[in-house]
């Protein structure tokens, strides 16, 4: 049966506008609701289009797009040809093909998995020295294994090392990635990366100008300066002029434009390939004017039909390339990373760091079954392809398809390519990596720990090798991020007054007393200047520590890698009553009444604290039970609730009295005012004039700078407006013998002088020992004066 109210509700609400006459009524309508079928499949889809972008952005490309990524694919082209045959020839010493293969399949598999529109994929110089390096260094170890093996051969072992060096590579990049190691680009420190590309850099310029000079020697060693002063000392009068003559040529034409690009801002100069002019140039010259037969060495004859080699995985080979292909990794997956970040950031669209590794590792893999030795991205030809207009990927998949139709059609005019002409590609590729920037800033902030970091990986690197370069660069990168995240930042507060500008009132804040102090001495010579008009009123003022308190700031989340130097730390404190004292110092130079100041309240805020591991509790309830024991009181500030639910399960919110839970600073001071330990002598935190420590390598101790009065002010109130007829001096010996504190529950109180302060209950207790003065009813007007003017 119809209800006719409903009916006509329904009807109502159908007809009538939700908001007013100018909302339309919108029907739901039950069937074109989505699924929740339709939702799985459309999650799924979109988890796809996640893991293969190609498959997000390809249906959207704009055609107007198309000729911007054509032009910037055959610009990239020009470059990657004879960089490739470069780096594959000269500094890997492989088959010049292989350089070239590099360029085909790894670019193709980035169009598939990678996010960044404007990268450039293919050879680096950096990590084909490196590569090179290696393959030299385990060649040199293992010369049993390649005794009695021809010129050509060799070739073909390097290269079966080159590609199970790309395999690893892509393995261990593809681990990063899934195991969403993206940060891992943060391991390793500026300076350090700064010097070790640097290093290499020199390297690079030590392996190339014998082939400038045109002189070559067998002399094999690990250290990359001891080669090169060896074959300057006995073959530098070796050089072969016409070989000098092509190289200085070719090396100032690259410069000159390289400055050319730096300097002004035409189109044309910017997107002039002046690689590709130069190779283009020297092969016509080289063939016209048969270089070959003037013994001006070329590349010759470039066997395209070699059989790949996949890489073979035995333990013997694993072990000695495992250790330097890690690095050769971080520093690929690094440097890629910068890249992406900065035209991301550039041109406003998202990357995944994560997303980004499993790219590169996926296109190591699959590369090194396809003769491509280890690929990441270059910023140098990331920044040209950039320059040249490109707008998505489709400008890599253009290059691609030059570089196979250079194999298949142009690849045998290359034979004509000379030596020094590729020798001094490499050369301005490897002054480019030379971080001048980074070391003028490093010396510039007299970043002094940083630039002995970046002199000793340079001087390692060049000295010794690649390979021990890259070992102590791993190793020193993980002591430096070992040594700052097992060590938490405590920081020692100290109070600071300030008038509030709207509405008058005095106010109290916290800061760093180390900072601060040593700010405050460090501007002295400026406020007594000229210049202390820019200087704010808070650097002016004195921060100053409260007497027998100390307020200890955490700054970071407490799990079991940073808290086992906690009570050590916690003790210093203690002792010296602030942080980075040498724990050699003598606590008199800081305080020469140290014995009589002593510590009676222990402030902890967990403002910055996220979260707090079982392990790290153990040690801070052992901390606290022995502050207990010690009557030092413990009180803690903003504790979340992750730190809450730990503290709760571990016993420990229980061993801190509940009552000892603050928000504020001021207000764990205010009832410490009331609380046994508390406060020392009832003193008022506001108006006591407190404690300034100083710094003990900045000033020299005169006993002058600790000041406080714990007879005035005690209670807003000196002691003579009580009882005038009273000496406040006299007796405050019998004043200290007395405390006042805020009960942790309502129970009755057997005192018999009780009251209500601030809502909480209130007892005098008297300790065991006699009061020296002589009238005990003196004694008891006094203390009860106290707590009426309190209450």
């Amino acid at each position: 049966m119809n209800n006719p109210e409903v009916e006509t509700a329904v009807e109502t609400s159908e007809t009538a506008p939700l908001m007013g006459d100018d909302v339309e009524t919108r029907e739901i309508n039950a069937e074109n609701r989505p699924t929740n079928e339709h939702y799985k499949s459309s999650q799924w889809w979109n988890r796809i289009k996640y893991y293969i972008p190609i498959l997000s952005w390809l249906p959207n490309y704009s055609f107007n797009d198309l000729k911007f990524d054509i032009i910037a694919g055959i610009t990239i082209s020009f470059i990657l040809i004879p960089q490739g045959l470069s780096y594959a020839a000269n500094l890997i010493k492989i088959n010049p093909i292989y350089g070239l293969y590099s360029c085909i399949i790894p670019a193709l598999i980035y169009v598939l998995l990678g996010t960044s529109r404007q990268i450039s994929i293919g050879p680096e110089a950096v990590i084909s020295i490196m590569t090179g390096s290696t393959i030299s260094e385990y060649i040199r170890r293992n010369s049993e294994e390649f005794a009695d093996i021809s010129d050509q051969d060799m070739s073909t072992n390097r290269a079966e090392l080159a590609f199970l060096i790309t395999a690893i590579v892509g393995i261990l990049t593809l681990i990063f990635g899934l195991f969403r190691l993206g940060f891992l680009d943060s391991v390793l420190s500026r300076a350090l990366l700064s010097g070790f590309t640097s290093a290499v850099a020199t390297v690079i310029l030590f392996e190339q100008i014998p082939l400038l000079l045109g002189i070559s020697s067998n002399y094999e060693t690990t250290s990359p300066i001891e080669k090169f002063v060896y074959i300057m000392k006995n073959n530098f009068g070796e050089f072969h002029k016409e070989t000098l003559m092509v190289s200085v040529l070719s090396l100032l034409f690259l410069l000159v434009v390289s400055i050319l690009k730096k300097t002004r801002k035409e189109t044309f100069i910017q997107r002039f390939p002046e690689i590709l002019f130069l190779v283009v140039t020297c092969i016509i010259c080289s063939a016209y004017f048969d270089w070959e037969g003037k013994k001006i060495k070329v590349l010759g004859d470039i066997d395209s039909n070699v059989e790949i080699k996949y890489p073979i995985f035995n333990i013997k080979r694993l072990n000695g390339l495992f250790v330097p292909s890690i690095l050769i990794a971080v520093v690929g997956f690094v440097e890629a990373l910068i890249i992406t970040k900065k035209y991301s950031s550039k041109y406003k669209y998202s990357v995944s760091p994560n997303r980004e590794l499993v790219a590169f590792g996926s296109l190591n893999i699959v590369g090194s079954f396809f003769g491509a030795t280890p690929t990441y991205a270059s910023l140098s030809r990331s920044r040209i392809n950039d320059m040249a207009g490109a707008k998505s990927q489709i400008s890599g998949i253009t290059s691609v398809g030059v570089i196979f139709l250079t194999i298949k059609y142009l690849l045998p005019y290359f034979k004509y390519l000379p030596t020094p002409c590729m020798a001094a590609i490499i050369s301005v590729a490897a002054l480019g990596l030379i971080e001048v920037n980074d070391i003028i800033y490093f010396f510039k902030a007299k970043s002094y720990s940083d630039i002995l970091l970046m002199m000793l990986i340079y001087f390692t690197t060049i000295f010794f090798s690649i390979s021990d370069g890259i070992l102590i660069s791993v190793s020193l990168s993980l002591l430096l991020v070992v040594k700052h995240t097992t060590v938490p930042r405590l920081k020692v507060l100290g109070k600071y007054k300030i008038i509030d500008e709207k509405t008058g009132e005095e106010k109290f804040k916290f800061k760093n007393v180390k900072k601060h102090n040593t700010h405050r001495y460090n501007i002295l010579d400026r406020i007594n200047g000229d210049d202390n008009e820019s200087l704010e009123k808070e650097d002016t003022c004195e921060v100053e520590q409260i007497e027998g308190v100390i307020i200890i700031k955490i700054g970071d989340s407490l799990f079991f890698g940073n808290t086992g130097q906690l009570k050590e730390r916690f003790r210093r404190i203690e002792v010296y009553r602030q942080t980075g004292i040498h724990p050699g110092e003598d606590p008199h130079l800081i305080d020469p009444d140290y014995e009589n100041h002593p510590i009676q309240e222990i402030i902890l805020d967990f403002e910055n604290v996220g979260t707090i591991d079982a392990c790290a509790t153990q040690i801070l309830s052992e901390i606290i039970e022995d502050y207990h024991q010690r009557n030092i009181g413990v009180s803690i500030i903003k504790l979340n609730e992750s730190c809450k639910k730990q503290f709760k399960n571990s016993g420990l919110y229980e061993k801190i009295e509940f009552h000892r839970y603050f928000n504020k600073i001021s207000d764990c001071l205010d009832a410490l005012t009331y609380y046994v330990p508390g406060l020392p002598n009832g003193v008022n935190w506001k108006d006591s004039e407190g404690i300034v420590y100083p710094r003990a390598n900045n000033i020299v101790h005169d006993g002058t700078s600790i000041s406080w009065d714990p007879i005035d002010n005690i209670w807003n109130e000196p002691f003579n407006l009580l009882d005038e007829n009273i000496n406040a001096n006299k007796n405050e010996e019998n004043f200290i013998r007395y405390r006042i504190h805020r009960q942790s529950t309502a129970a009755t109180f057997t005192s018999t002088n009780q009251g209500q302060i601030k809502g909480h209950n209130v007892s005098i207790d008297q300790y065991a020992e006699p009061l020296p003065s002589s009238s005990n009813d003196v004694n008891a007007n006094i203390l009860q004066n106290i707590v009426n003017n309190i209450l």
